[in-house]
């Protein structure tokens, strides 16, 4: 699974977080892990808040995760349950 984050906007999407760069075409933006998109969140929610920022999430893509980061996530789903 990767995470894609769309700024509401103006529909652009994240191409990095670091230096705020926002691009238009979707196959531009920066494909994330759980983890990185989380990290991504919250170094943007003093610009854009909560309620700026979109996840896109495609389950069809994977990207190497560390195992720190499946226990994680496998964690957030089995408390979600």
């Amino acid at each position: 699974m990767i995470k894609i984050l769309k700024r509401t906007s103006d529909s652009k999407y994240l191409k990095s977080a670091d230096s705020d760069l926002w691009v238009d075409n979707i196959s531009e933006a920066f494909e994330m892990t759980y983890r990185e998109c989380e990290q991504a969140k919250a170094s943007l929610a003093g610009t854009y808040g909560t309620e700026g920022l979109t996840e896109i999430v495609n389950m069809a893509k994977m990207k190497p995760i560390t195992k720190e980061e499946a226990k994680e996530l496998r964690d957030l789903l089995k408390n979600k349950q």
